[in-house]
């Protein structure tokens, strides 16, 4: 059974992301909510608030997310796959909109999601890298910081305004990079696994 405030969350993050952050006021999340805007005070600050807290709780989604595709991997190839695997799942859960609205009227939420990033997939890739050094199925020879840099802005570049108004295209671009990013770490012996999963 869902709280108030988790019920609350949930609306405005499926509102935010469908029509953006501009357009959606307290009254319609109110509205949809089914509950008065004086619930959504007793519970939020604002919009901002909402926001916030939003970002909170996804971050923390995502990180237990990739600490489940580690956990439940059987070697750092897969690992790496299934990453690739729930970033396209998660791409269509952000409309341009939304991101026009970060980018332009609320930098501080943008930026923050970047920070997300790092803290969460830049860690995951270099011990993705170090795992797959140690099972024999990277190359040794890797510059793990460059990596990671490419890994990040690769994936910014899904979620520009344009990449966004055509998810087939994002995912074939992702689905390139991806195939691209793993051929150049793995090793013979990882090749043999990388094909294993094709």
């Amino acid at each position: 059974m869902y709280s108030k405030k988790e019920i609350i969350l949930e609306t405005a993050f499926v509102l935010f992301t469908k029509y953006g952050f501009q357009c959606i006021s307290m009254d319609n999340i109110a509205n949809k909510c089914g509950v008065s805007k004086r619930t959504i005070y007793k519970h939020f600050r604002n919009k901002v608030d909402i926001i916030n807290q939003i970002i909170e709780i996804k971050a923390s989604e995502f990180i237990h997310k990739l600490e489940g595709i580690t956990f439940s991997s059987e070697n750092a190839v897969i690992e790496l796959n299934q990453f690739f695997k729930f970033y396209n799942e998660i791409i269509p859960s952000f409309s341009p909109t939304l991101i026009r609205d970060f980018k332009h009227y609320n930098l501080t939420f943008y930026l923050e999601c970047s920070k997300i990033n790092k803290k969460s997939i830049l860690p995951f890739l270099t011990k993705n890298i170090e795992r797959g050094q140690q099972e024999g199925l990277y190359k040794k020879e890797l510059n793990t910081d460059e990596i990671g840099e490419s890994v990040l802005n690769m994936l910014g570049l899904l979620f520009t305004d344009d990449a966004l108004l055509n998810f087939e295209n994002s995912y074939s671009i992702l689905n390139f990079f991806a195939n691209l990013l793993i051929n150049r770490l793995v090793s013979t012996k990882g090749m043999q696994h990388l094909n294993a999963l094709h």
